[in-house]
C-alpha cells in the first residue's frame, strides 16, 4: 500500500578501498586490496598525500545555502494523531487477547522536496544533508550510504549486532526515550524510566534477545552484562540492555544444531548466521516477535521501507558491526519522482505499546524521536546554530 518505490531488501558493497578515521585516537588508516595499489605514488601513496595537504573544512553544516533553498520549498507530510491513536488502541486490543506481549508501532512522516538543478548539487545534497544530521544529533552508529536510487541519512544510536574476530557476540536492545528539555536532568530520567512500563519494555525485549542469541550460542553460552542502563543520546535519554553471547562450535544453540557447515571458527559464518536469525531487530517489533510482525503489518498497513531494519558493515577479518535504522532519513528514487524533478525523504519513528500504554503519552514519545530527524530538514538563516 506504500506509494514510494521499494528498497531491495538488501544492498551490499564491496569496497576494496577504504579511509578509516579512529575517532578515539584520531589516527587514520589508509587501505587497500589491490595490489597495485601498494606501488610508489600508487593509490595509497596518492592518498596519503591527500590527506597531509587537507585544510579542515570549518563551514559549520548546519548553514548551507543549498539545503537552506532546498528545505524553503519543503512538503512535509506529517502522521495523522487521531490515526495513530486508532492504532495504538488497535495494538492494545491484540494484547488485551494474548497475542502479543508488547507491540512496536511505527508510523512514517514523508518530506517532498525539489531535486538541485546542477548535476553537482544534485550529488552533494544527500551528504550534505547527513553533516547537518551529525551536526544535530550526533551519534555512536551514524552512518550514510549511497546506494544509486536509495540514499540513507542514518543518527542511528542503537547497536542491533555486533560480533568480533574471535567468539562473542552482542546486542543491546534500546526500549524507553526520554526527551531532554532545560529542566529534564539525568536523574529525572532514570526516574521516569525506571517506571513499571518502561522497565517492562526493555525487559520483554531483552528476553526476546537473549531467546535469540540462546538459539545460536545455547543456553550456556549467552549473559546480561548490564541490563536497564539509561544514558545520554544527545538530545534524549534512552534505555539500554546489553545482552552477550559466546560462540563455542562444538556445542551449538538449537536453532543452529542441524547445520553442519557451522561447526567451524570462523567469526563471518557465525556472524552472518546471526545477522540472518535475528533479523528483523526485536526492539522495532514486539514479542513474541513473528506473531508481532504479522499483527503490525496489518495494523500499519504500509510498508516500513529501510526504517527500522538493519546498516553496518562485515570485515575481512571475520567482524562485523550492525546499528537499527532509527532516527535516520531515507529516499528511495521512483519514476515518478524523477518525471517531477522531486525527491522524497522518508522518517519512520514510533514506540512500543504495552497494556500500560496511553494514547497521548505514546504520541509524544513518536513525536520525540520523530522530531531528531524532521528538525534538520528546517532552513536556517547565517545567525542561527542546531539548537
Amino acid at each position: 500500500n506504500s506509494p514510494f518505490a521499494d528498497p531491495p531488501d538488501v544492498s551490499l558493497l564491496w569496497c576494496e578501498r577504504s579511509i578509516v578515521l579512529d575517532n578515539v585516537t584520531g589516527n587514520i588508516v589508509i587501505q587497500s586490496t589491490r595490489e597495485d595499489d601498494n606501488t610508489p605514488a600508487g593509490w595509497l601513496d596518492e592518498n596519503l598525500q591527500l590527506l597531509q595537504d587537507f585544510s579542515v573544512d570549518s563551514n559549520d553544516p548546519t548553514f548551507d545555502p543549498l539545503l537552506n533553498s532546498i528545505f524553503r520549498e519543503a512538503k512535509i507530510q506529517f502522521p495523522e494523531e487521531d490515526k495513530y491513536k486508532r492504532q495504538i488502541e488497535s495494538c492494545k486490543k491484540e494484547l488485551e487477547a494474548g497475542e502479543s506481549y508488547e507491540l512496536c508501532l511505527s508510523c512514517e512522516t514523508s518530506i517532498t522536496l525539489p531535486v538541485p538543478e546542477q548535476e553537482s548539487d544534485r550529488v552533494a545534497f544527500p551528504w550534505k544533508l547527513f553533516k547537518r544530521l551529525m551536526k544535530y544529533n550526533p551519534s555512536a552508529f551514524s552512518a550514510f550510504a549511497d546506494l544509486g536510487d536509495t540514499k540513507i541519512a542514518s543518527s542511528s544510536p542503537e547497536c542491533f549486532l555486533n560480533w568480533d574476530r574471535e567468539s562473542t557476540l552482542e546486542m543491546k536492545p534500546m526500549k524507553g526515550t526520554v526527551r531532554k528539555s532545560p529542566d529534564m536532568t539525568f536523574e529525572k530520567a532514570c526516574e521516569i524510566l525506571g517506571s513499571t512500563k518502561e522497565m517492562a519494555e526493555n525487559l520483554m525485549i531483552a528476553d526476546l534477545i537473549r531467546h535469540d542469541l540462546y538459539g545460536i550460542c545455547g543456553s550456556g553460552g549467552v549473559h546480561v552484562e548490564k541490563l536497564l542502563e539509561v544514558a545520554d543520546y544527545g538530545r534524549v535519554y534512552s534505555m539500554i540492555t546489553h545482552v552477550k553471547g559466546k560462540i563455542r562450535p562444538n556445542q551449538p544453540g538449537f536453532a543452529i544444531r542441524d547445520i553442519s557447515q557451522l561447526k567451524t571458527s570462523n567469526m563471518a559464518v557465525h556472524g552472518l548466521t546471526t545477522l540472518q536469525r535475528c533479523l528483523p531487530p526485536g526492539s522495532m517489533t514486539g514479542a513474541p516477535k513473528e506473531r508481532s510482525c504479522m499483527h503490525l503489518r496489518t495494523i500499519e498497513d504500509r510498508k516500513r521501507g529501510i526504517y527500522s531494519g538493519a546498516m553496518g558493515f562485515l570485515d575481512l577479518g571475520g567482524g562485523g558491526s550492525f546499528s537499527v535504522v532509527i532516527r535516520s532519513a531515507f529516499t528511495c528514487a521512483s519514476g515518478q519522482d524523477t518525471e517531477n524533478n522531486q525527491q522524497t525523504w522518508r522518517i519512520g519513528a514510533g514506540g512500543a505499546i504495552t497494556m500500560l500504554s496511553t494514547a497521548d503519552g505514546e504520541w509524544e514519545e513518536m513525536l520525540t524521536k520523530l522530531r531528531v530527524v524532521c528538525n534538520i530538514f528546517t532552513p536556517l538563516d547565517s545567525s542561527e546554530k542546531s539548537a
